[in-house]
This record gives C-alpha cells, sequence and structure tokens, in this order.
C-alpha cells in the first residue's frame, strides 16, 4: 500500500509543469582556482549561496578538538566594528540569513540575501569572514552553547546510538 502512495505521489508531482524540468547548473572556475557551481532562477529577489571549504573538525589540534565548531560559531558574534547585538541587528535589517556550520572535513557558509540589499549583505559577510570579532564575552556564551549541547548529546538515545 505504502508503494502505491508514494509512486501516486511522485507521478502527480511529475505531471506539475517546471517541476521536472532540468536544474541548468552552471560551472567555472575563479582565477584563483576556486570551483563555482551556479544556479540562477529570477523568480524571487532573492541570492542564495553556499561556500564549502574543505577543512573540518578533523583537522582540529590534538587536545584542542572543537575549536572548528568554536570559531564557525564565533562568525556570528560580530565583527571588528560590530559587536554581537550590532551584528544580528544588522542581518535582521538587511533581510539576509547567514548560517555558519562545521563538519568532519568540512566548514559551510551559506548566505541568503535581498537582492535589494545585495552589497550591504555581501559587505557584513565579508566583515564576519574577515575580521571576526573573538571578544571574551562572545566566546564565553558560545562556549557555554556548545558546552550544552555535548551535555544534551551525551543524554540523547538517537546520539547514543
Amino acid at each position: 500500500m505504502i508503494k502505491k502512495v508514494i509512486f501516486a505521489v511522485a507521478s502527480f508531482l511529475l505531471l506539475i509543469p517546471g517541476l521536472n524540468a532540468a536544474v541548468d547548473i552552471q560551472e567555472f572556475e575563479t582565477p584563483n582556482g576556486i570551483e563555482v557551481w551556479l544556479v540562477e532562477d529570477h523568480s524571487n529577489p532573492i541570492l542564495a549561496l553556499q561556500m564549502f571549504f574543505l577543512t573540518g573538525s578533523v583537522h582540529d589540534p590534538v587536545e584542542k578538538e572543537g575549536s572548528t565548531y568554536m570559531m564557525m560559531g564565533l562568525l556570528e558574534e560580530g565583527s571588528d566594528d560590530l559587536d554581537a547585538v550590532g551584528f544580528q541587528i544588522e542581518v535582521e535589517e538587511l533581510g539576509a540569513i547567514f548560517d555558519f556550520n562545521t563538519y568532519k572535513e568540512a566548514v559551510a557558509v551559506s548566505a541568503q540575501m535581498i537582492t535589494e540589499n545585495l552589497d550591504p549583505s555581501v559587505d557584513l559577510l565579508r566583515k564576519a569572514l574577515e575580521q571576526p570579532s573573538f571578544d571574551s564575552e562572545p566566546m564565553e556564551r558560545v562556549r557555554g552553547q556548545i558546552l550544552t549541547n555535548i551535555d544534551f548529546d551525551e543524554k540523547d538515545p538517537e546520539e547514543i546510538a
């Protein structure tokens, strides 16, 4: 029965115009060797991007495990000229969304920006990446969040299994 339902839903989805269209992926390389995949969709006034860097928690120095996770958590805590609250206010006022993640073998930066506010949004993201603020107050806050997550994971049956 479940297979029939899945087949019916999949068949219906294929009939929706545009949903079964192939995605046009443009691939190119920047002059400094960065591989780029570009998919254009002008139906929304939003620029969404994802960047992956092949470094991650597996590269943390011995006895400094978690340093990559901590660094990525601090990227949304402000820059040289903006404290954490000021940074979050700027992000919100621009209608942007920034997300910084750590994986075992990579770190990822995702951003969604309204095209009308593209220049100031890109500038704010650049500041977060190039001029992060590693002030003690945000560092302690992020450290506390990490310790809370670790404590939760140690008690979560899905994480233990």
